[in-house]
């Protein structure tokens, strides 16, 4: 930042998105809500693998409008060292390599599924999130939708492919359920 340049002051937060919760939220027809939320990126990486190499799925197409309409942005990571860095860890791929790099770049969060690449981010302290249960909770949290409505995303979530290993599933129903017993 130059002297005298004043911080822009956001509305939402920068929310960079990886594929897994792209795409799962298109499918279950809820990335609306989250571009709702937030200011939504995603990396031409995760473009590449959710558009243009998943281009005969209706999710894409639905990807592809959210970008047209500029709900949802491309970035273009610029710290190509870092990324390097990242890409040292064979345990995480070139997409959520760019989705950390750019949520480092932005000063925003990456919301990434797969928590290996979360423990890497944090490492590089950058700020990640659970993907797609992150931002379940969120639009509860929001009030973007009910209990009741939550409980059924999670379904929905489950039933479009997402994976969840019993620990996280198990924790996540307890949650809700808590939620429910705070609220009713």
């Amino acid at each position: 930042m130059k002297p005298g340049e004043k911080l822009l002051k956001r509305d939402k937060p920068a929310y960079v998105l990886d594929a897994t919760a792209t795409i799962h939220f298109v499918k279950i027809t809820m990335l609306n809500l989250i571009l709702e939320i937030c200011n939504a990126y995603i990396t031409r990486e995760v473009y590449a693998e959710a558009v243009e190499r998943g281009g005969a799925y209706p999710d894409a197409l639905v990807i592809k409008d959210a970008i047209e309409s500029e709900r949802l942005k491309v970035y273009d990571i610029k710290d190509k060292r870092f990324l390097e860095a990242l890409l040292r860890h064979p345990e995480i791929h070139v997409g959520e390599a760019e989705t950390i790099t750019a949520a480092r770049e932005l000063g925003g969060l990456a919301v990434i599924d797969e928590k290996e690449a979360r423990v890497i981010a944090n490492l590089y302290k950058v700020k990640t999130a659970p993907g797609c249960l992150f931002l379940l909770f969120r639009l509860l949290k929001l009030r973007k939708i009910t209990i009741n409505e939550a409980e059924e995303t999670l379904e929905k979530l489950l039933t479009s492919g997402l994976y969840l290993d019993p620990l996280t599933l198990l924790t996540a129903r307890k949650k809700l359920r808590a939620y429910t017993s705070e609220k009713g």
